[in-house]
Parts: structure tokens; sequence; C-alpha cells
């Protein structure tokens, strides 16, 4: 029982990476899988620089010095 499964998942994860090899072959779909990527990742670790971005910014004013 534990071979067969073994066997199936191995035969399931081929077929996988086997289709997944064939669809990244076309330009379209690896920009797709790259921008997906690359968001996923900004999403679970974002940026420090991303997130001083969303910060309030207040302009000072500059003192006119007394003459």
């Amino acid at each position: 029982m534990k071979r067969a499964l073994t066997i199936t998942s191995t035969l399931f994860v081929t077929g996988l990476g086997a289709y997944a090899a064939g669809w990244l072959t076309s330009k379209p779909n690896r920009i797709k899988a790259e921008t997906f990527l690359r968001d996923w990742i900004r999403r679970i670790n974002p940026s420090p620089f991303l997130k001083s971005v969303n910060l309030p910014i207040k302009k000072e004013e500059i003192p006119i010095p007394m003459t």
C-alpha cells in the first residue's frame, strides 16, 4: 500500500514538472510566472523601502532669518 502511494505521488510530481516545463517554454507564460512570484514574495516579505512609502511625510517650513 505504502509503495503504491509512493509510486503514484512520484508519477504525479513528475507529470506536474513536465507540464510546468512545457508551460514555461512560452515567453508570455514566463513573464506571468515571474510577476506572480515577485508579487507573492513582496507580500510575504515586504521591503523596508515599500513600508516607508506608506508613511505620511510632512514638509517642514524653512525659517526665514531675521536681518
